[in-house]
């Protein structure tokens, strides 16, 4: 099968669709940071203490004669004097003054904290703001430091063999006391606080993204795997470990999506469509047999004369699925110990399953021999299809030395379970071993988490029906 030349930057596109795809599917987590950041916001401003601000204005004026010339330059002496009486509004001298005259009892580093200057650009103007737990006490100490500040610049502005000063400080707005908080703002931090928790629970999915391996949808395995995914089987809490779909009992999207499965197999090649599969898997418990069982179901529903093979000499578990004997099968055929027709056993429809019979202490060579690819031969030409289950690939090499005998590979994987790793390197083996990986399924597949809109599977529910399996093919 061919692909065409990805263009330049489809790297990026990918990246970017599978960082959103991973903030559909943790989008709770998002949401939990940020209410947590939200609630802990929510207290701190609770136990905070109000705080109330009070504001006195002050005017600077400087002494010039009274030509234009002059009280331009008066101006702008003015203002650049506005820029150092700020600075003294914290001076230890201006502070203790204040506190003098105000009869507060706040030391001068509770004063120094509470007390700070405001100046406007190119103006003459300069505001004390003082900020306490009280509003009356924010009033007394803002008036108390202006008027501080006039007492302490008409000394420092004062020429030393005396005279007018050269600069003064009016005060006039006086301080008035405000019963309105301006701190904790409780609305304002809850704001920024779901908005960093936000900003934290994206950072941490995407770089959970970023090193997370698994595979969790169709675009993941096809890019370990450079083939299409030929079929998404979602999960389903009614399939029992083992069990097959009852594709009899109507439809569900479960069945749907073997039928989906069906149907892009009969689309893999117009000229030589392949007929003998190999399905395995990267590691056990990826859903390899489920599939192999299934398909051989649903292909049978569609009128099919279809051959299971159970194939995994290690650990065979289609026949214990099914209810059927295991005690006679491949190895027995394999050894010439009785024919194939004597082996096969006969299902509820047009399937046949060989079991593994007798397990042989060395199945490599079982499956590697010319006696395997012969029988495949010969079931090639009585069956419409043949589905060989197998070994996962990479704890053993049974797969790889079997795939010779098929026309192609139907690679099975887990969703969030499989990873990338396993994948790239399960292929590569089969690569090895020139098998041709046709496609992939995906199985157990959470359609909510992957994002899919406006129903649990990409099939919808349209005909569903609450019933759906079977232990019987």
């Amino acid at each position: 099968m061919e692909f065409e030349l990805e263009p330049p930057g489809s790297e990026n596109v990918k990246s970017i669709k599978r960082l959103f795809a991973a903030f559909r599917r943790s989008w709770y987590v998002i949401v939990c940071i940020a209410a947590i950041a939200g609630v802990c916001a929510v207290s701190i401003g609770l136990l905070q203490q109000p705080r109330y601000e009070s504001v006195a204005t002050l005017y600077v004026t400087s002494a010039t004669e009274d030509t234009a010339q002059n009280a331009y330059q008066g101006s702008l002496a003015s203002q650049q004097r506005v820029a150092s009486y700020a600075r003294l509004v914290s001076s230890d001298a201006v502070l203790t003054s204040a506190l003098q005259s105000s009869g507060l009892t706040l030391s001068l580093d509770e004063a120094r904290n509470a007390v700070s200057a405001d100046t406007s650009p190119q103006t003459v103007i300069l505001s004390v703001v003082a900020r306490t737990t009280s509003p009356v006490e924010s009033t007394t100490l803002a008036n108390a430091v202006a008027d501080a500040m006039t007492r302490s610049v008409a000394q420092l502005e004062t020429p030393e063999d005396g005279g007018m000063p050269l600069a003064k400080l009016t005060v006039v707005t006086p301080a008035s006391p405000n019963s309105e908080p301006v701190a904790p703002s409780i609305t304002r931090n809850l704001l920024i606080a779901l908005l960093a928790g936000s900003i934290v629970g994206c950072l941490l999915v995407a770089v959970r993204t970023r090193f997370d391996s698994k595979i969790r949808s169709s675009t993941d395995l096809s890019e370990a795997l450079n083939v299409p995914v030929l079929g998404l089987i979602p999960r389903d809490s009614q399939v029992v470990e083992g069990g097959v779909v009852d594709f009899g009992a109507g439809a569900s999207p479960i069945g749907e999506a073997y039928r989906k499965l069906r149907t892009n197999l009969s689309f893999l090649s117009m000229d030589k469509p392949p007929t003998v599969f190999m399905i395995t898997s990267a590691r056990p418990d990826e859903g390899k047999t489920v599939t192999s069982m299934n398909l051989a179901a649903v292909l049978a529903e569609d009128g099919r004369r279809v051959l299971l093979i159970d194939a995994d000499l290690r650990k065979p578990s289609i026949a214990g699925a099914l209810g059927i004997s295991n005690a006679v099968g491949l190895s027995g055929v394999l050894r010439g110990e009785l024919p194939f027709a004597d082996a096969a056993q006969a299902l509820t429809g047009s399937v046949d399953v060989l079991a593994t019979g007798e397990l042989p202490p060395n199945p490599s060579e079982f499956l590697a021999s010319d006696r395997f690819g012969q029988l495949l031969q010969v079931t090639r030409e009585t069956y419409d299809y043949v589905l060989v289950d197998t070994s996962p690939v990479l704890p053993v090499t049974d797969a790889v030395v079997l795939s010779r005998w098929v026309d192609g590979v139907l690679y099975v994987a887990r969703s969030s379970v499989s990873t990338v790793t396993d994948v790239t390197s399960a292929v590569s083996e089969l690569a090895a071993g020139n098998a041709k990986v046709l496609g992939a399924v995906l199985n157990c597949v959470d359609f909510a988490q992957m994002g899919y809109y406006a129903s649990s599977t990409p099939y919808g529910t349209y005909g569903a029906d609450a019933e759906g399996l079977s232990r019987t093919v």
